[in-house]
């Protein structure tokens, strides 16, 4: 598996930084109003494909659902929190917007029951739902909110700075793990590797405070301050994974697909970035 993981995870890297530089040009042409429209459309790939193994995991461990229903939640959650972030200007319009994709996700889990006469796993079915499209819809959506404040670069250097925390976690751990970070839900989690992961985001973000210092397209903050939410980064990020964790080991798995070779599925690649997108927004709006 870890030779698999070392041919998909360049790949993986390439695909992101070509589609970052997509964005940014597609950005630059005249006329252009909306920031991040390859961001957009990734998401709208990424999102229900992720949904619908969170759906299969929660329907192994018991909570019935549709995957269908899991991915239109995760599209509809996407749409909701674009256009209410780029086309609304009206905060009572924007709350309407996200209400209402709620609104629809219920009753397309509560109509889905209806061919099967029966309300056996109604109320499960809706939870799973609901779930799903908050998970792996309206969450993931807050990186389209930081594009449209920050140039498509930052967002780039932003998902280095927490996949770090992934590559110096399992690095560390390797050779360093000792004592179990969460043994019950992820045995294979140090605190040793933890520090790591916290470490290695610092240092990037560290990098990426000298970088962007002189970026007028970026929030103004230097190193120290970079060192600073790198580190936040790194925490909230291995947070996300966990929680992944408690899905799959409820689930009795240990991925949550097979999409990607030696990586697992796509929850299990994106899990830092899900919980870490909305606490950077608020982070970077606080500042």
């Amino acid at each position: 598996m870890n030779r698999m993981r070392l041919v998909t995870g360049p790949i993986l890297v390439v695909a992101l930084v070509l589609l970052v530089l997509l964005d940014a040009s597609l950005c630059t042409l005249p006329g252009t109003q909306v920031q991040g429209p390859v961001i957009f459309l990734l998401l709208l790939v990424v999102c229900p494909l992720g949904a619908i193994e969170l759906s299969w995991l929660l329907h192994d461990s018991g909570i019935p659902g549709r995957p269908w229903i899991a991915a239109c939640g995760s599209i509809l959650g996407v749409l909701a929190m674009t256009i209410a972030s780029v086309c609304m200007t009206d905060p009572v319009d924007s709350t309407a917007v996200l209400g209402t994709c709620l609104a629809l996700i219920f009753c397309l889990a509560i109509s889905s029951a209806l061919p099967a006469r029966s309300v056996e796993g109604t109320m499960s079915s809706i939870t799973s739902s609901l779930c799903t499209t908050v998970y792996i819809g309206i969450l993931p959506a807050f990186w389209m909110l930081l594009r449209q404040e920050h140039s498509a670069w930052f967002i780039l250097g932003l998902v280095l700075v927490i996949k770090s925390s992934d590559i110096g976690a399992f690095t560390v751990g390797m050779l360093a793990g000792r004592r179990k970070l969460i043994y019950w839900l992820s045995p294979g989690k140090t605190w040793e590797g933890f520090l790591g992961g916290v470490g290695s985001s610092a240092l990037v973000g560290m990098i990426m405070g000298f970088w962007l210092v002189q970026d007028s397209d970026s929030p103004a903050f230097g190193p120290l301050a970079g060192l600073l939410v790198g580190a936040v980064m790194a925490i909230v990020g291995q947070a996300g994974d966990l929680i992944e964790s408690m899905f799959k080991r409820a689930a009795g798995r240990k991925d949550s697909g097979t999409l990607l070779p030696g990586m697992g599925g796509v929850l299990d690649v994106v899990d830092s970035l899900i919980w870490t997108a909305p606490v950077a927004w608020w982070i970077l709006r606080l500042i």
